[in-house]
């Protein structure tokens, strides 16, 4: 149900070294709907199970905290929507890892066959004073949590929307 996302974001690369435990491995095809609101819908792979889910999540603006709404979707009302959408998916192959205080990395390489393809890491957590106090204890590049392009709505609105926004005064 709705609730608030708190999340540090990490700009990495694959020489980043991460200490912790590899608990899951999965792909991410997603696309976005709106991106003021952000509403974005995504099939995720589980690479371990070969299980499939489908979902559409509503975000609010923010940084650190923001609002958020997941819901589960049907495959066919995932392939309806997606129809709707101009332009391609992105691509989302990731990996989580148990870290340090019981905490899970996601690492998450972007697009890996474009030429804009990046990689970071993000974790969760349940209230802003513990993501305001935690030190990672894995190699990054930088901090980009509050950074806008590399929000995954902005990033997908750069390189995979082919259509023309329409900006109300």
């Amino acid at each position: 149900m709705e609730g608030f996302e708190i999340e540090r974001k990490f700009l990495m690369d694959q020489n980043c070294h991460v200490i912790g435990k590899q608990i899951h491995d999965g792909v991410s095809i997603q696309r976005y709907l709106s991106i003021d609101p952000e509403v974005r819908i995504r099939k995720d792979i589980d690479r371990d199970t070969g299980k499939v889910t489908y979902e559409m999540a509503f975000k609010g603006s923010g940084g650190l905290k923001r609002k958020e709404l997941n819901i589960p979707i049907e495959e066919c009302y995932y392939e309806a929507l997606s129809n709707l959408v101009e332009g391609t998916p992105l691509i989302k192959f990731y990996k989580n890892f148990e870290v340090q205080d019981n905490k899970i990395l996601t690492f998450s390489s972007v697009d890996p066959d474009l030429s804009q393809h990046f990689m970071y890491g993000e974790i969760e957590f349940y209230d802003e004073g513990a993501a305001n106090s935690y030190i990672p204890d894995f190699e990054f590049i930088r901090e980009v949590t509050d950074d806008q392009d590399y929000k995954m709505k902005n990033y997908w609105l750069r390189n995979h929307y082919t259509g023309v926004l329409e900006v109300n005064p």
